[in-house]
């Protein structure tokens, strides 16, 4: 069995992922001093600390600099050789159940449809750097009917917030699910609208603009492919106001036999992606040019720097707040 010397600078949940699904093929040693090193947004700037083979696995809308990185993966549809993997997240280990859920959401009774009572849920946490049409379909959708804001963003159940775990539970009797994206950028589909699929409800989606080449544009409702949320409404009202239509739109499959997650699906596809890479040698996989030497050289100490004065500038502005708030403290006590 190879070893490997890895270091993790990636969440739990995705780390013990790929070391149980590797587990066969490689015998992973977790030490400072990498042969290769994986990292997701959060920890991404800590690239710097290792020269090793370096991997990106990307959960916002954000690109991958291959400067920086010998592989990614991530949500855009690109090319380029055996550096990068077209994996949404919501293929990956965090949402992997909901996406079965939401797989198989087509296949109950007709009864278990028409049994819902209530119209429409909305879950957001994090109000901050959305796009304003997120809101503006909430205030104008809940002119027709109430929609249900159960998260901490807009809430309007008196406080309830509903935890994640139990999000498929809190929707089995709702219609609709509003599903929008914080932003806007072709590829960029998240977890949103599996997870309101998963909960048995229609997605009612934006965000990615080619959304339909990968999801049945017959099971959600694409505001992007109406021409005024007005008209988006529109449909959502005929929808809610007839019951074979609704059961029409439900019991559609939420993939397309010709889509490209046919093949994404599938739960070897990111494995042996990290398989391929596991394989060869350190010198063999290192994909970044003139990592001592060059252009590339001096492009990753200039980035190197600027990340070190930025975290710098930070740190002191934390102990300038902190000493501050101490002062106060002592002058109001």
């Amino acid at each position: 069995m190879k070893k490997i010397k890895i270091k993790f600078e990636i969440n739990d949940e995705i780390k013990e992922h790929i070391i149980q699904s590797l587990k066969d093929d490689f015998f992973f040693e977790e030490t400072d001093d990498p042969d290769f090193a994986l990292f997701e947004c959060a920890t991404a700037q800590r690239c710097f600390k290792y020269k090793c083979v370096r991997i990106l696995y990307i959960g916002e809308n954000l690109r991958p600099d291959f400067n920086l990185f010998d592989y990614a993966i991530g949500f855009d549809n690109i090319q380029f050789g055996d550096r990068y993997l077209h994996h949404p997240n919501y293929l990956g280990p965090h949402f992997r159940k909901s996406f079965n859920r939401a797989m198989r959401k087509n296949e109950y009774a007709e009864e278990t449809y028409l049994r819902k009572d209530k119209f429409c849920n909305f879950v957001v946490s994090n109000g901050r750097d959305a796009y304003p049409i997120r809101e503006e379909m909430l205030d104008k959708l809940s002119g027709y009917k109430m929609v249900d804001s159960a998260g901490r963003y807009r809430n309007n159940m008196d406080g309830y917030i509903v935890p994640l775990g139990e999000l498929d539970e809190f929707r089995k009797n709702y219609k609709f699910s509003l599903a929008f994206e914080n932003s806007s950028t072709v590829g960029y589909t998240t977890e949103k609208i599996i997870r309101a699929w998963s909960g048995m409800t229609i997605p009612v989606y934006w965000g990615d603009p080619e959304i339909e080449k990968y999801f049945n544009k017959n099971a959600f409702i694409n505001v992007m492919a109406y021409s005024s949320i007005e008209e988006a409404i529109k449909r959502i009202i005929e929808i809610d106001q007839d019951d074979n239509l609704y059961l029409k739109i439900m019991k559609e499959p939420i993939i397309s036999e010709d889509s490209p997650l046919q093949a994404m699906k599938e739960e070897n596809y990111l494995i042996d992606f990290l398989r391929n890479i596991f394989n060869r040698t350190p010198q063999e996989a290192l994909r970044r040019t003139n990592v001592d030497y060059g252009w590339g050289y001096h492009y990753e100490t200039r980035m190197r720097v600027q990340n070190e004065m930025e975290q710098n500038k930070l740190a002191r502005l934390v102990y300038k707040f902190g000493k501050v708030e101490e002062k106060l403290k002592r002058r109001f006590k």
